[in-house]
């Protein structure tokens, strides 16, 4: 895993640099995140479980509005409530995922400018680990594909849209809403699964941006 993360670091930062148009940015933002899927054949949705996302992109400007960010980040996922209940008391389910989004978005207006943007946001999920936790009692989630001893598979795949806004300045906000494809319940079938939804809600700021076609 750590050989994964340390490759796709590399990686989006080498091709960051060898582009004309290059920016680079941390970000920071709070998940709002669910789980929904199927129990038996009957649907399934959790409540909302807040969380933390911490991470950084690359940009790089292909044309004057269309973008690519690449990016790599911590994330907190799961659910809380809802129809995650054992013998009638509320699951809560954290998982911890390092997340790596491919951006792409259109920006309007000109380099320089305060500039709203949308696009889409497809990403794949590697599962670090979590817990969940029932009537007060907490245990550690087993990650893997095994249905007899596993709790959640390790990758996690989905798409989702972003809408944001950035200052001259560098600063920027937007709202992402991700939908995990994957089912993510080892062992799983049509009807038993198990699938990450996330509203992200999130601020970047870049610490370099060169290079932008006026």
């Amino acid at each position: 895993m750590k050989k994964i993360i340390i490759a796709s670091m590399a990686a989006l930062l080498s091709a960051g640099f060898a582009s004309a148009q290059v920016g680079i940015a941390p970000e920071l933002g709070l998940n709002l995140a669910s789980i929904s899927g199927k129990g038996g054949g009957n649907s399934m949705n959790s409540g909302m479980l807040p969380g933390a996302r911490i991470g950084g992109m690359v940009e790089l400007g292909l044309t004057k509005n269309i973008y690519l960010r690449p990016g790599l980040q911590f994330s907190m996922m799961g659910g809380k409530g809802g129809d995650l209940k054992v013998l009638n008391n509320d699951l809560t389910m954290s998982i911890n995922y390092i997340l790596i989004p491919i951006n792409v978005l259109y920006k309007l207006g000109k380099a320089g400018d305060g500039r709203f943007y949308a696009g889409l946001e497809p990403y794949l999920g590697f599962a670090l680990g979590g817990k969940y936790k029932v009537s007060g009692s907490t245990t550690d989630l087993k990650i893997g594909g095994d249905a007899g001893k596993d709790d959640v598979k390790p990758l996690d795949f989905g798409a989702g849209v972003k809408v944001g806004y950035e200052l001259p300045m560098g600063l920027y906000f937007d709202v992402a809403y991700l939908l995990g494809i994957t089912n993510n319940l080892p062992g799983g079938n049509s009807d038993n699964k198990m699938s990450n939804r996330n509203i992200s809600i999130g601020v970047g700021y870049f610490i370099l941006h060169k290079g932008d076609k006026k």
